[in-house]
């Protein structure tokens, strides 16, 4: 049988451990969202600074392509995911970081 103390000692084991886990799981959460954060801001760099190199990339079909209008992240975020193959084979002997995510 436990006594007092060590009933309270226990509580107090089980509810350090519910706040470093609450810790643990804001702080991942907190890095996924700087990483989303990053993202987004390099989609809204190739957006605005690389306009006609992402729509001559953009591998799908458009009813108006407007060359002098900066493409949406959504164009961005589809001309990367349909070009990352090719950026994977080509780019593997001179990019190091095609060779990063290739390795």
């Amino acid at each position: 049988m436990l006594t007092t103390v060590q009933v309270k000692r226990v509580i107090q084991i089980g509810q350090r451990l519910r706040i470093i886990e609450f810790v643990d799981g804001y702080h991942r959460r907190c890095v996924i969202i700087f990483f989303y954060l990053i993202t987004q801001g390099l989609m809204h760099y190739l957006s605005a600074c690389h306009t006609d190199l992402v729509w001559k990339s953009f591998g799908s079909w458009l009813r108006t392509i407007r060359r002098g209008v900066a493409p949406s992240e959504r164009f961005v975020a589809l001309t990367m995911r349909n070009t990352l193959d090719e950026f994977l084979i080509v780019g593997t002997a001179t990019n190091s970081v095609a060779k990063f995510i290739t390795e």
